[in-house]
């Protein structure tokens, strides 16, 4: 070894508002990441929205490959405190990291709703244990079939002609306004 190698921090510094910078090379835009700011909207909305509380949730741990936030990535502690000590020289050729987790809502049948971030299915695990808001629970098997079956709008769920067994699950749904939500059986 040269010498030269980024040193792993052993202590916690996640209280230190991280560099918003993780990666910058100049001659490939597709792999640049940044730390997802505290102070962001976006990630406010994120917080808000899936009840990710502050202090709780480890948003230092979120990244982004794009300055408009289009993919939000979860990284783990430990890789997070890597590039902490390699902010400064940027000496790593990142190319790709961590696990999606959202996903900005760019449908063009949802540019009037309320659900700027959808939840990726794949990163779903990374966040189970900080989700607070926008979840269903239903032991009803027909109940959850019909869930991912049929569309929303199909169910009847927004009106009094909701088709679904689970008169509880029916009425959580209502409850929500538009947008993402997680059903659990």
């Amino acid at each position: 070894m040269d010498g030269d190698e980024p040193v792993l921090e052993t202590e916690d510094n996640s209280n230190n508002k991280p560099k918003e910078v993780i990666q910058k090379d100049t001659g490939a835009k597709e792999e640049n990441f940044y730390r997802c700011q505290l102070t962001d909207p976006d990630c406010e909305y994120i917080q808000s929205q899936y009840g990710l509380e502050k202090g709780d949730f480890p948003t230092e741990q979120l990244v982004t490959q794009s300055t408009d936030m289009k993919r939000v990535i979860f990284i783990s502690k430990e890789l997070s405190r890597f590039l902490h000590a390699d902010e400064d020289k940027h000496e790593l050729k990142i190319i790709n990291l961590g696990c999606t987790v959202f996903h900005r809502n760019m449908s063009k049948k949802s540019s009037n709703m309320e659900c700027i971030y959808r939840v990726s299915q794949d990163g779903l695990r990374f966040l189970m244990p900080w989700l607070k808001r926008r979840i269903v629970y239903t032991k009803d098997l027909d109940s959850f079939k019909r869930c991912i079956m049929y569309r929303y709008h199909a169910l009847g769920v927004e009106d009094d002609t909701c088709q679904i067994p689970d008169e509880t699950f029916c009425q959580e749904m209502k409850d929500f306004t538009p947008g993402c939500f997680i059903v659990i059986f």
